[in-house]
């Protein structure tokens, strides 16, 4: 977080340094899980039911339908076991999916590296997202409220199924940490590779809008095929 320079030199010749942010990120992911599930179960408890900013214009089914599922999903499995099965395997497919684009597109730019290399870049630089889920966690702590709009989402009216909602999932996904990632996956990219700044600047670019823009489609596709609302993926 402070000498990204000298860690990335550090692991160049690492095997599987991937390890320890990765289970940092899985360990600061639970924790926001954890708080998340006993905020909403609290909520729950006094008669508290969040709704989406346009639930006064819907109809009374959907929101007899709404209030109905809200009140199904605040057991344990769906508070706590199924967030947590699906946001670890999330971010741990995420490091072999971002690991494996990361090497292709290096490779495409003249740089040297193997797979591993990539995912310790992409490990490393997920430093930050560990920070935003620390700081998330402790925000829904001391708020006593869950983040339902997280990064730039909150500035685009969502309409499931719209054109609005696909914008509003991209926007969910970035914000100073996702800036933050950025720039160490460019030093990683530099530091490891050799390539120069240039090339590590698009790379790095290259595999984030592609991640970032695919995960806003699936978004888009589950909302189309009748979600309520979208669950931001744990990619960034």
């Amino acid at each position: 977080m402070f000498q990204p320079r000298k860690t990335f030199q550090s692991i160049s010749t690492a095997k599987n340094s991937w390890l320890t942010p990765m289970l940092v990120l899985s360990i600061a992911v639970l924790l926001s899980i954890l708080a998340s599930g006993w905020v909403q179960s609290k909520a729950a408890e006094a008669g508290v039911i969040p709704t989406p900013p346009d639930f006064q214009y819907w109809s009374q089914d959907q929101q007899a339908q709404y209030m109905q599922t809200y009140q199904q999903r605040q057991g344990p499995v769906f508070l706590y076991l199924l967030p947590a099965l699906g946001n670890l395997t999330t971010i741990w497919l995420g490091l072999l999916i971002l690991g494996g684009l990361l090497h292709l597109v290096i490779t495409l730019l003249g740089g040297r590296g193997d797979t591993s290399a990539s995912m310790n870049i992409i490990a490393w630089a997920n430093i930050p997202l560990a920070l935003r889920e620390l700081v998330r966690a402790a925000y829904t702590l001391v708020s006593q409220k869950t983040i339902t709009q997280p990064g730039l989402s909150g500035f685009v009216d969502t309409t499931p199924g719209g054109f609005s909602f696909f914008w509003s999932a991209i926007l969910a996904l970035i914000d100073i940490y996702l800036i933050w990632q950025i720039i160490l996956m460019i030093v990683g990219v530099r530091t490891i590779t050799g390539i120069s700044r240039s090339k590590a600047v698009l790379g790095a670019l290259i595999v984030i809008i592609l991640v970032v823009v695919g995960q806003a489609l699936i978004s888009f596709g589950l909302s189309s095929l009748g979600s309520l609302s979208f669950t931001r993926p744990f990619f960034f």
